[in-house]
């Protein structure tokens, strides 16, 4: 697999509950390189974008190219790189708007996007509305003007 890498290239990597996503950088001094956003697991306040190790990146799991990811490249592969490079020691994480998925897509498209967090609005609104349907959401109607 590592040998289908290119520098700008989107990869991930299957986490517990989630996927991490990261730009590969390159293999140089001895290594390959990853830029991604990373902080403590589950302490994600010092969160930034930072290049690590492959291995690093991985923390045992295993490498995926993101294929999907890569059809949304609006860039070439130097240009990711360059752009993923622009943002190194970035430190505005947040898990609903800015989060790994969305850097790389960034990188790749100029746009932020994350499947992942689209994917839990989505069931969010969807027991939203199934409580509503069932009477066990009360939802905020505007104050009909009152009667007297």
């Amino acid at each position: 697999m590592v040998d289908e890498l290119y520098p700008g290239c989107p990869i991930k990597v299957q986490r517990e509950l989630y996927t991490h996503h990261g730009i590969y950088e390159g293999f140089f001094g001895g290594e390959h390189w990853v830029l991604h956003y990373s902080g403590e697991l589950g302490r994600k306040s010092g969160a930034q974008i930072r290049n690590d190790t492959l291995c690093e990146f991985l923390q045992e799991g295993s490498l995926e190219i993101d294929a999907q990811a890569e059809t949304q490249m609006a860039f070439s592969g130097e240009e990711v790189l360059e752009r993923a490079q622009s943002r190194l020691g970035e430190q505005s994480y947040n898990l609903a708007f800015n989060n790994c998925e969305h850097f790389v897509y960034w990188c790749l498209s100029g746009k932020q996007k994350s499947s992942q967090v689209s994917r839990v609005a989505m069931a969010a609104g969807a027991v939203v509305s199934v409580g509503v349907a069932l009477g066990l959401v009360a939802v905020a109607t505007q104050d009909e003007e009152e009667v007297q």
